[in-house]
């Protein structure tokens, strides 16, 4: 998603209605419904992803956010986090998405305590774990034009749709 000058790219395409009648606010309440439903058809979960990435930066955006010294979300690991979503396969189901106090932002995919992976992007690289099963694996690869195999072969056998 592009920001300009804070606002987001999105919102130059949402329709903008000024309504003084009760009627009028009826009418642009469902006409946004509308929309938000378009957001979800044309352009998929990836949208819905990066939207709760950018909720979670607003909430965590400032010093101490967890009460625990957490360090803010950044700009950076904003976009490291979008470049991410942009490369995961279409197939796979939605991670939940939680910040580390680190600053980072962590995706989780998880099916039980038996079969889940952790991965927090952080710049160029992506830090991993996971547990299938009796099998345990982490590690450290770069994020660059690809999906890391490691991390796609694992989305693609475990947590497809």
């Amino acid at each position: 998603m592009i920001a300009y000058a804070g606002c987001l790219m999105e919102d130059f395409y949402r329709p903008q209605i000024e309504v003084e009648s009760e009627a009028a606010r009826i009418a642009e309440q469902k006409l946004m419904e509308i929309w938000e439903g378009l957001d979800s058809v044309f352009l998929g979960w990836r949208i819905t992803l990066k939207n709760d990435i950018h909720t979670l930066a607003a909430e965590c955006s400032y010093e101490d956010w967890d009460g625990e010294g957490g360090f803010p979300i950044t700009y950076s690991a904003v976009k490291a986090a979008e470049r991410f979503i942009d490369l995961l396969p279409d197939s796979i189901l939605l991670p939940y998405i939680s910040p580390e106090n680190t600053g980072e932002i962590l995706f989780n995919w998880s099916l039980g305590k038996n079969i889940t992976l952790n991965v927090i992007i952080s710049m160029d690289f992506a830090i991993y774990a996971g547990i299938f099963g009796e099998e345990r694996i982490n590690g450290m690869t770069r994020v660059l034009d690809e999906m890391p195999s490691v991390i796609r072969t694992i989305l693609l056998r475990y947590f497809r749709k």
